[in-house]
């Protein structure tokens, strides 16, 4: 499930509103942009939630700014209601690409996605000379 979909999930979840993207910038030649967005959430007790994301598509942007959002509600929960203490092996890899892979135990200690499917698991190789 790519990040976009998976913080509109948690949200609904957690009886939270959607979260709201824009975007903030917008760069470079036109054949080659480059787009800043932003997501916004509307937490628990009033507060508001902002993280920030860059690509060179919008979606990409969108999708970065998700994945940012993810690990920040992850950091303000602090394992409460979002994830139970049987969820905790991996909450998430950055990829190369922006995508998050979703290998983790339910709460019935099997592993999967957070759908129920078998976890995928992607490997990204990236040269860091």
């Amino acid at each position: 499930m790519n990040p976009k979909s998976e913080l509109q999930e948690l949200l609904q979840k957690l009886s939270l509103s959607l979260p709201e993207y824009e975007e903030e910038s917008s760069a470079g030649p036109s054949h080659c942009p480059y787009f800043v967005s932003r997501v916004r959430v509307k937490w628990r007790d009033g507060k508001v939630l902002v993280e920030k994301g860059e690509g060179r598509k919008k979606k990409d942007a969108h999708q970065n700014a998700a994945t940012k959002m993810l690990q920040r509600i992850r950091a303000e929960d602090g394992g409460g209601d979002v994830y139970d203490d049987k969820v905790s092996l991996v909450d998430g890899i950055n990829m190369a690409h922006g995508g998050v892979l979703d290998s983790r135990r339910d709460k019935y200690g099997s592993w999967g996605s957070s759908r129920g499917h078998p976890a995928t698991i992607l490997i990204s190789c990236v040269n860091i000379n």
